[in-house]
């Protein structure tokens, strides 16, 4: 799985362009306060533009807990990452498409 940071998780949040706007990324979050998302979006050409941005980020197979335990967050989390976050998925609910300012 590739792993996200609440930031990183902001920038890829939402809908892909056109001509795959039917396709989106919605990074779950995991126990650790990080995001992930299955390695399997590197290879989905909806996913294109995020693609380089995703293969830079580090990868790690989870443990089985971690598989079944999603989103209840133990540990804290940087407030104004996750308050980036919440605002991009506000900000996707809105408008339906991702930001377009992907990059490091």
């Amino acid at each position: 799985m590739i792993i996200l940071t609440a930031a990183d998780a902001a920038k890829v949040l939402g809908r892909s362009p056109p001509p795959y706007d039917y396709a989106a990324l919605e990074p779950f979050p995991l126990k650790d306060g990080t995001y992930m998302l299955p390695e399997e979006v590197l290879l989905d050409p909806a996913h294109a533009d995020v693609r380089d941005f995703l293969a830079a980020l580090p990868t790690k197979t989870p443990a089985k807990a971690e598989q079944f335990d999603l989103g209840a967050v133990d540990k804290p989390v940087d407030p104004a990452e996750k308050q980036a976050y919440d605002a991009a998925k506000l900000d996707y609910a809105a408008k339906g498409e991702r930001p377009k300012d992907v990059g490091p």
